[in-house]
């Protein structure tokens, strides 16, 4: 008998579902990129007028925000992509137990279950 510290493939929910997940992830990442690009476009594109302090120099400072904001985003779907294609998707990243289905569904690109995701620090 062979004692692997990785568990068995049946262990883990999401494994049947991979293909769906995948193309989930896939289109999740499409749209990212779509973003990306409006809002690159944007920041590049003067707005005819400018609310509040809508300087120019403010204006690309929050778009340049959203920006990193939104690649963050496309990075860790890129991730969920690679756990697809190593088949860990749908296991913590914290913990090794399997996140649950209803998370994968709001949340695709999940890294952690809803227990370690809560003793996580916020990223804002």
């Amino acid at each position: 008998m062979s004692s692997s510290s990785a568990p068995p493939a049946h262990a883990n929910p999401a494994s049947a579902r991979l293909p769906q997940y995948r193309a989930v992830l896939e289109e999740q990442w499409r749209r990212q990129v779509a973003h990306i690009i409006e809002l690159s476009y944007a920041a590049l594109t003067p707005a005819p007028d400018e609310s509040d302090d809508g300087s120019p120099t403010n204006t690309l400072r929050l778009t340049t925000r959203q920006i990193a904001a939104a690649r963050q985003e496309m990075h860790e779907t890129e991730a969920a992509l690679a756990r697809v294609d190593d088949r860990s998707y749908g296991l913590c990243g914290g913990c090794g137990e399997p996140i649950s289905t209803a998370r994968l569904e709001v949340v695709p690109a999940a890294r952690y279950c809803g227990a370690c995701q809560a003793g996580r620090p916020s990223r804002r």
